[in-house]
C-alpha cells in the first residue's frame, strides 16, 4: 500500500522550507472545534440570538456558499457552526 501525503510550502522569516499536511492545514482553519462537535449534546452551544447573529455575519461573507450554507475557508457547515460555543470563524469575522 502506497499513501501520499499532500503538504503545501510555507516560506518562513528565516527562508527556511516548512510543510504543513492538508489535514494540518484544515484543522488550523477550524480551531478546536470538529464536525462531529455538532452532534456530541456535550459541546457547549450559545444562545439562539448570538448564533443569528454569528449566521448574518456569515451570510455577508464573499467566501459563504449559499447554495450548501458553507465556509469556503474551512469547509463548515454554518447554520451548525454558528451555534457552538467554541467555534471561530477561520477568517476572524466573529
Amino acid at each position: 500500500m502506497v499513501i501520499f501525503l499532500l503538504v503545501k510550502d510555507y516560506g518562513g522569516e528565516s527562508g527556511g522550507r516548512v510543510t504543513m499536511s492538508r489535514w494540518s492545514e484544515y484543522k488550523q482553519k477550524v480551531g478546536d472545534t470538529r464536525p462531529w462537535d455538532v452532534l456530541n449534546p456535550a459541546s457547549p452551544r450559545i444562545n439562539i440570538q448570538d448564533a443569528n447573529l454569528r449566521y448574518d455575519i456569515c451570510l455577508g461573507c464573499d467566501r459563504f456558499i449559499k447554495l450548501t450554507k458553507q465556509c469556503r475557508e474551512c469547509g463548515c457547515v454554518m447554520t451548525s457552526k454558528t451555534k457552538l460555543a467554541n467555534a471561530a470563524c477561520p477568517l476572524g469575522k466573529w
